[in-house]
């Protein structure tokens, strides 16, 4: 079989194949779908019933916290608890008792009067009902029975308690005085089972969904069956366990059914939600015949279309497959021409930028190499100029002619250190802390010249000292800040210079500072300018700053665009030059890089 494909054409290999897959998944959906449908919408409807009790139990938990929040408001209003506290006594007792409950009721309407679940309000002293008033409906026996105060409904510290009426919750609170925490009278607040409902019916709308709502006793608070006979089957055929659960049963009056149930740890309520299977599984099978009709139909469709779309599809692949072939040769002038826009069209487009960016990024890296090996040339050549090696060898037969013999070999030590590390071309990138042994033999040897007119101070953090940096990197700025800066200023005062590293996070920070004459703003941005470059180098200046822009392009071309130096400068006060190294993995793998390229 697999030989026989191999010499069939492209194009008639995507008419074979199409319409194979259409009559194959069409055989496949109509035989499974079924199956796999009822399975995943039983599980759909699973998760879906169980978030529903959930809502619905949180939203019944709040309303029971937010009664409890009433309660506590309206028992522990400082002018309630005040008016309770008062007593009845004297000739005046009822004209006394009518004015307090008055204003006992008033203070009561004011807290409650934005709770619209609220139905009744029932207030009393130690002994009797001091207010009372019901909103919506009708007295019941039951409530009639709150008339009466029964002091054993109430907890003792005050604790909010409900309990299932006939067809209203009540809640009691018994009042404790704010100082003394003695009892000072009780209040019971009730919600109809109507806003129950309400409840329910705004999270689970489908009229086919039973809810049952139980209270911690399995007692009915409220359903949505319209059928009692219904209810009574529901409660019955169904175990209750304190577990949240969901499975399927089969019921009298739905036959197999999915049962979810929630238990609230906080009310002690459990909500159970019944659907038949049947009605979940409607769906599925009015999906299933949808898709036998569709295949039908698809098929025919199928192969007519393939006959044409296999034609355009494969004339831009051959254009694409003959440019492939000439950037295999390295030719990555080419371009894929290709006028549709399609998915072909768009991966020509891609193509045609990914050879773009694949050329424009080799030329790059050529010229980013070939500017690296000249900056650092330059660098290096630029390091031990012979106006810095006469000046020191004049220094040593000055201090040879005044007997500072010891003096003589400091220098002379200084100076073999700094040949032998300048002469070593084939270390790209040296340990931080031989770095500043470079430094310090290159800056004892100004401090010996200049006899007592140079300081200079080291601090670097020690935990950085193992850590790789281009060499010679600090000398060229090290070397501008004692020519341009420091040197035109010793006739007058000392000059000092000061060298600080240290680590932040993934970065290295060396900040060099000098006391010297300082820049303007225009002369720190010819520091930057390339063609200053030309024109110091023309001129011959000694000691030029062309080494500062070398050390910047430096720094750049090996840790990217957003590295370089930073420099403040001020006339009069001195200068700060900043830059910035990344260390770890980072630098660990630019230094092996730049090693293996020297």
């Amino acid at each position: 079989m697999r030989i026989f494909f191999s010499f069939v054409k492209l194009r008639d290999k995507l008419i074979l194949s199409h319409s194979i897959a259409i009559v194959s998944v069409v055989l496949l959906i109509q035989i499974s779908i079924y199956i796999i449908g009822v399975r995943a919408q039983i599980r759909d409807a699973q998760a879906f019933d169980t978030q529903i009790v959930h809502q619905i139990s949180i939203s019944l938990d709040n309303m029971i916290i937010s009664f409890k929040r009433v309660l506590n408001s309206v028992s522990m209003k400082e002018d309630i608890q005040e008016l309770l506290k008062i007593p009845i006594e004297g000739v005046t007792k009822k004209t006394l008792q009518y004015e307090i409950d008055n204003q006992l009721y008033s203070h009561v309407v004011q807290q409650t009067i934005m709770i619209h679940e609220l139905d009744s309000v029932y207030l009393y002293d130690l002994d009797t009902m001091r207010v009372y008033f019901k909103r919506y409906h009708h007295v019941n026996d039951k409530e009639q029975n709150s008339f009466t105060l029964h002091k054993q409904l109430y907890y003792p510290d005050g604790k909010v308690t409900w309990k299932m009426g006939e067809d209203t919750v009540f809640f009691y609170r018994a009042i404790r005085d704010l100082n003394s925490l003695d009892i000072i009278g009780y209040l019971n607040m009730s919600i109809h089972q109507k806003y129950i409902r309400e409840k329910i019916d705004g999270i689970a709308s489908n009229k086919k969904r039973f809810i049952v709502v139980l209270d911690s006793e399995d007692s009915i608070i409220t359903h949505n069956a319209e059928a009692e006979n219904k209810l009574e089957q529901i409660v019955q055929s169904i175990s209750y366990t304190s577990e949240n659960s969901s499975y399927i049963r089969n019921l009298d009056s739905f036959g197999k059914s999915l049962v979810t149930t929630y238990h609230s740890e906080f009310s002690g309520w459990r909500i159970i939600s019944v659907i038949s299977i049947s009605e979940l599984t409607k769906a599925p099978e009015e999906f299933s015949r949808l898709i036998f009709s569709v295949g039908i139909v698809g098929v025919l469709l199928g192969v007519g279309f393939s006959l044409i779309s296999s034609y355009s599809l494969v004339k831009p692949l051959h254009t694409l497959t003959n440019v492939i072939d000439e950037v295999e040769n390295e030719n990555f002038s080419v371009r894929v021409h290709v006028n549709t826009q399609d998915e072909i069209g768009k991966l020509g487009k891609s193509f045609n930028k990914m050879i773009e960016k694949i050329d424009i990024l080799i030329k790059k890296v050529y010229q980013e190499e070939l500017s690296l090996k000249e900056a650092e040339i330059r660098v290096l050549q630029a390091q031990i100029n012979p106006h810095f090696l006469y000046n020191t060898l004049d220094c040593i037969n000055w201090l040879v002619e005044i007997g500072k013999t010891d003096q003589v070999s400091t220098i002379t030590l200084s100076l073999a250190q700094i040949m032998k590390l300048a002469a070593n071309n084939k270390k790209k990138f040296v340990m931080i802390k031989e770095e500043m042994d470079y430094i310090k033999a290159y800056l004892s040897i100004y401090e010996v010249s200049l006899q007592g007119y140079f300081h200079y101070y080291i601090d670097i953090e020690e935990s950085i000292l193992l850590y790789p940096i281009p060499k010679l990197l600090l000398q060229p700025i090290v070397e501008n800040a004692i020519l341009h800066g420091i040197k035109k200023k010793i006739s007058q005062e000392v000059g000092h210079l000061h060298i600080q590293g240290l680590q932040e996070e993934e970065k290295i920070i060396f900040r060099i500072f000098d006391d010297g004459i300082g820049m303007t703003e225009a002369e720190v941005e010819q520091l930057f300018c390339d063609k200053y470059q030309n024109n110091e180098e023309k001129q011959g200046s000694k000691g030029n700053r062309s080494g500062i822009r070398n050390v910047h392009h430096r720094l750049q071309l090996i840790y990217g665009k957003s590295y370089g130096l930073y420099i403040e400068s001020e006339i009069g006060i001195g200068t700060m030059v900043e830059f910035q190294i990344p260390i770890g993995k980072e630098g660990e793998r630019y230094h092996v890089q730049s090693s293996d390229s020297g």
